[in-house]
C-alpha cells in the first residue's frame, strides 16, 4: 500500500535525545554564549525514501503521542523522499477538526501513487475509550476540506489505536503537503 518508508527521521528524536542527554535546557547557554535551542514537544519531523514494496514510518514521539504510518506497495514514484510532520497543534491554515488530537502531514519530492490507502497504529498517551477516526485534507481538492472518517473507527490495543489500510488507490502529488487527523 503506501509502503513508503525507510526511516532517517533519526535527526529530531537524536537532536532531543542529545539536548536532554547533555542537560541543557532553554535556559542554559550554548558556548558561544547564545541560548540553547530548545526541541518543539508539540511537533516533529521524519523524512524517509518511498519504496516500491509495502513498510511503515515510525514517527517521532510528540506530546505522549507516538506511532507509525502503515504505507502499502507503490504502482509509482518509488525513490521519492517523504517528510513527515506531527504536531498536536491545528496546523496553521486549516479549518478546525473537531476533537482533533494529533495531526500527521505528508509531502513528497515526486507524484506517488500507492495501491491502497496508508493505515496508522497511535500510541496515545491516555487509555482510549469511545470512538477515534482519521480524517484526511487533500488541499488540492476544492472547496478545500476535512475529509471526515476517512479511516476507522480504530481497534484498540492497550493504548494504541490501530486504523488499517484500505484497498482505495491513492495518488499524492508532488511538493503538496497533505494532513490526516486523529480525532
Amino acid at each position: 500500500m503506501l509502503r513508503f518508508f525507510r526511516t532517517v527521521l533519526v535527526c529530531t528524536a537524536f537532536a532531543g535525545m542529545t539536548l536532554a542527554g547533555a542537560g541543557c535546557g532553554g535556559d542554559a547557554a550554548a558556548p558561544n554564549g547564545n541560548p540553547t535551542p530548545t526541541a518543539n514537544p508539540n511537533s516533529g519531523t521524519a523524512s524517509s525514501i518511498v519504496t516500491q514494496s509495502a513498510g511503515a514510518l515510525t514517527f517521532p514521539p510528540v506530546n505522549g503521542y507516538s506511532g507509525a504510518i502503515s504505507t502499502p506497495s507503490v504502482s509509482s514514484g518509488a525513490g521519492a523522499t517523504a517528510t513527515v510532520v506531527v504536531q498536536t497543534n491545528l496546523p496553521s491554515g486549516l479549518p478546525a477538526l473537531g476533537g482533533g488530537l494529533v495531526y500527521a502531514s505528508v509531502t513528497l519530492s515526486n507524484s506517488v501513487t500507492f495501491n491502497g490507502s496508508p493505515g496508522f497504529s497511535i500510541n496515545v498517551p491516555i487509555t482510549p475509550s469511545g470512538s477515534y477516526f482519521i480524517a484526511f485534507y487533500d488541499p488540492t481538492k476544492s472547496p478545500a476540506a476535512w475529509q471526515l472518517a476517512a479511516l476507522g473507527p480504530a481497534t484498540f490495543v492497550g493504548n494504541t489505536l490501530i486504523f488499517a489500510q484500505t484497498s482505495t488507490v491513492t495518488t499524492l502529488s508532488s511538493g503538496v503537503t497533505y494532513w490526516f487527523g486523529l480525532y
